[in-house]
């Protein structure tokens, strides 16, 4: 199906199979329906949709040199019962302006430059959405599934996320211009995720195995009213970072890899756990507790909960609004232990140990 003209369809299109090509436009008006799938889809002219338009199991649509238009009414519904591709080049372009929704638990990739503008919207309410060849993201980012941004440079100006689970590996993420970012699961896999001055909520776990992150301002705020694993296999530099009442933020790696170079407001618990050498130095991670190990005797390991609230035995007078919980496996050890603190002056500090 070629040719200059454009082709309006007023009623309804199915398109199962073979090639739109040519100068003109395929149009899909409001109030008209359009159904693709059930082959490979060759799109090689520009596509507008302000209908509804469902793209379903067993299609990919490849193409070059078009354009993918969801106008402002338009919907597209993503409901295929296996894992397909729209587009496959950076010559193809997905432009959101209207709403397109993800039903299927499947993975399902935009091969195509992904653009949404401040009047679309993305739900992803189950399984992948992988978006791969980059793009500007505005509008709203929700559901329950996967937001998956692999390969390209991704900008984010304006967005309102609220995702179950964001996974980064992109060259390049920009979440700076977002007006909001909240996340179940945070994974940054590749590549650089600039944070800029966003305030990042995190209300599950986050993972860091690969890739640079640029922290910028922002305040990233684990806020799970649960525990919460915070999962780093590589060095991350935040700038500030924050733990809610009733959240436990529990480090898993035994080596400290995260490092906070502002503030870190815990009004939750931090847990740092780790094997204890036979004689030396050894840190728990954002806790600051430090152990200098003079006898090990039976000492193996130590669990540090730093608890950022008033001890539950503490009088009005030595009540200070943090306390260490130090659970040993082992005995007849002897250490120098140091806690951090910011009181001034130091000659200030009183230090009460409750043993139960």
């Amino acid at each position: 199906l070629q040719g200059s003209a454009d082709i309006e369809v007023a009623g309804q299109l199915t398109w199962s199979g073979g090639v739109m090509d040519g100068s003109g436009k395929t149009i899909v008006p409001d109030g008209a329906t359009a159904s693709l799938g059930g082959g490979v889809l060759t799109l090689n002219r520009d596509f507008d949709n302000a209908g509804a338009l469902s793209w379903f199991g067993q299609s990919h649509i490849f193409g070059s040199n078009s354009t993918f238009t969801n106008l402002p009414t338009g919907t597209v519904t993503i409901a295929a019962d296996t894992n397909y591709t729209f587009g496959n080049t950076s010559t193809m372009t997905f432009d959101n302006q209207g709403t397109v929704t993800q039903t299927s638990g499947k993975v399902n990739k935009v091969g195509a430059v992904f653009n949404q503008t401040s009047a679309g919207s993305t739900e992803v309410q189950s399984g992948t959405l992988q978006i791969e060849r980059g793009g500007s993201i505005d509008g709203d980012l929700t559901g329950a599934g996967t937001a998956s941004f692999t390969n390209g440079t991704f900008t984010f100006s304006g967005v309102d996320i609220d995702m179950g689970t964001m996974r980064f590996a992109g060259a390049s993420t920009d979440l700076n211009g977002a007006n909001s970012v909240t996340v179940g699961d945070l994974i940054h896999t590749a590549g650089t995720l600039t944070l800029g001055d966003a305030k990042v909520v995190v209300e599950r776990d986050m993972t860091r195995t690969g890739g640079t992150l640029i922290a910028g301002t922002s305040k990233v705020v684990f806020d799970g009213q649960t525990d919460q694993n915070h999962d780093l296999t590589v060095d991350t530099g935040f700038h500030a970072l924050k733990v809610t009442g009733g959240t436990t933020l529990i480090e898993v790696q035994g080596t400290d890899r995260a490092t906070v170079t502002g503030l870190v407001a815990n009004f939750g618990t931090i847990r740092k756990t780790k094997l204890v050498p036979v004689s030396g130095t050894v840190t728990f991670g954002l806790t600051g507790v430090e152990l200098d190990i003079k006898d090990p005797g039976t000492f193996t390991s130590l669990q540090v909960d730093q608890v950022g609230s008033d001890h539950p035995s503490a009088s009005t007078e030595t009540a200070t609004g943090r306390y260490w919980a130090l659970s040993p496996v082992g005995g007849d050890y002897t250490v120098d232990l140091t806690l951090p603190h910011c009181i001034q002056p130091e000659g200030d500090v009183d230090l009460c140990r409750w043993t139960g």
